[in-house]
C-alpha cells in the first residue's frame, strides 16, 4: 500500500487538522510529518472541513456469503428432523453432476429443545411392557434391598434407553455427525442462518457471532458461515440470492424478493413449492420446499390444521441454469443426463 492509499487512522485525521489550523505550514510540510503527499493531505483536509456529520462507527451489513460456481441447495434439512432418504437422492445426483458445493438455507438443525412450541412427544407405543410397569410401581412402593435398587435401576435404564424424546445435547451430537458426512461430500458448504438457529443465539442472551456455530459443531475448514440470513450463489453469470427471509407467507415470497434485489430468489423457510417468475419476466422467484420430515413432527402430524401441505424440495444451479428437485422427479434420468 503506497504512503497515499493507506486508511487515514482518527490519530492521524486529527493532527492535520490541528496542524493546519494552528501551525500555518504548508501542505508539503505537513505531508512530511504525515509520511504522505502535500495532494493528499490537502485533499483530505477538506474532506473533514466540510464534515458537518461524522460517519457513524455502527458496521455496514453488505457482506454476505457469496459463492462462485454450480452447488446443490438444500433447503430446512432441520436435523434430527431430516429426510434422509430424500437428502441422499439429492446428495447422490449432485455427485453424479459433478456439483462440488452445497448451500445449506437455513433451519439446518431444528433445535426442538429450544423451541417455544409444545415439546416433542416420545413413542406412541408403550415403552416398556405391562409386567415392566408393574413390578417398578412395586419396587418404588417398597424398596429396601441393594437387589431391589438393582432391579429398579435395570428399568429405568430400558425405559431411558427407549424413549424417543431428545433433548438438546442429543439433537446436537445427531446434528453434528451428519453435518460433517455432508462436509465430506462437498468441497465447500455455506451456511445460512436460519429462525432455528436463532433459537440458540437467544438462549445464550448475548451476541454471539454466526462462525462460533461452526466451532460448536466441530466442522472442518470447508464450511462458511456469516451473520446474514441469505447468500448470494453466482452461476454461469447469473446472480440466485438463497433467502431464509423473516415473512414465511407464501404470498410474499420469492416474486417480491426478487423484484426487490432485482436476482433470482431460491425461497427457503416457507415449506412450499412453486416455481414462477418476478412481474418482470427476468427473474426466477422459486420456493423450494424443505428437507426435513414431518412425519417426526408431532406439530406437524399428532394435531391437524387447515393450511397447506409442504413439500419435499431442494434445487441445483448449473451453469446457471435452475433444477428444482421433489419427490415427482425421474431421478433415473436426471442421473442420465450430460
Amino acid at each position: 500500500v503506497s504512503m497515499n492509499n493507506r486508511e487515514w487512522t482518527e490519530a492521524e485525521l486529527a493532527r492535520l487538522s490541528s496542524m493546519r489550523i494552528s501551525e500555518g505550514k504548508s501542505w508539503d510540510d505537513i505531508g512530511k510529518q504525515l509520511h504522505r503527499s502535500g495532494d493528499a493531505c490537502r485533499l483530505k483536509f477538506g474532506e473533514i472541513k466540510n464534515s458537518h456529520i461524522q460517519e457513524s462507527s455502527l458496521p455496514i451489513f453488505n457482506q454476505p456469503l457469496v459463492l462462485e460456481g454450480d452447488a446443490l441447495v438444500l433447503p430446512d434439512v432441520e436435523f434430527p428432523f431430516h429426510h434422509a432418504e430424500f437428502i441422499n437422492k439429492c446428495i447422490d445426483l449432485a455427485a453424479q453432476w459433478g456439483i462440488k458445493n452445497c448451500i445449506l438455507a437455513g433451519d439446518v438443525i431444528h433445535f426442538n429443545s429450544l423451541s417455544s412450541f409444545t415439546p416433542n412427544f416420545a413413542s406412541p407405543e408403550p415403552v416398556l411392557p405391562t409386567e415392566d410397569f408393574r413390578l417398578l410401581n412395586n419396587l418404588l412402593e417398597k424398596t429396601t434391598t441393594p437387589k431391589e435398587y438393582k432391579q429398579m435401576e435395570d428399568i429405568i435404564r430400558r425405559i431411558d434407553g427407549q424413549t424417543r424424546v431428545i433433548n438438546l445435547e442429543t439433537e446436537m451430537m445427531q446434528a453434528s455427525r451428519e453435518m460433517r458426512r455432508i462436509g465430506e461430500v462437498f468441497t465447500t458448504i455455506d451456511w445460512v442462518l436460519g429462525n432455528h438457529e436463532l433459537r440458540l443465539l437467544r438462549q445464550l442472551e448475548h451476541s454471539l457471532g454466526a462462525d462460533r456455530l461452526i466451532q460448536l459443531f466441530g466442522l472442518q475448514g470447508n464450511w462458511r458461515i456469516a451473520n446474514y440470513y441469505f447468500s448470494i450463489l453466482v452461476s454461469g453469470g447469473e446472480e440466485y440470492q438463497i433467502e431464509h427471509s423473516y415473512d414465511s407467507s407464501k404470498f410474499l415470497s420469492a416474486s417480491k424478493l426478487a423484484s426487490k434485489f432485482l436476482r433470482n430468489i431460491l425461497q427457503a423457510h416457507t415449506h412450499h413449492l412453486s416455481l414462477a417468475y418476478d412481474k418482470s419476466g427476468r427473474y426466477i422467484c422459486a420456493q423450494i420446499g424443505m428437507c426435513s420430515d414431518e412425519r417426526r413432527m408431532p406439530y406437524a402430524t399428532a394435531r391437524h390444521n387447515g393450511t397447506d401441505s409442504h413439500k419435499l424440495g431442494a434445487a441445483i444451479v448449473r451453469n446457471g441454469y435452475l433444477w428444482l428437485l421433489h419427490e415427482g422427479v425421474d431421478w433415473n434420468s436426471l442421473h442420465k443426463l450430460p
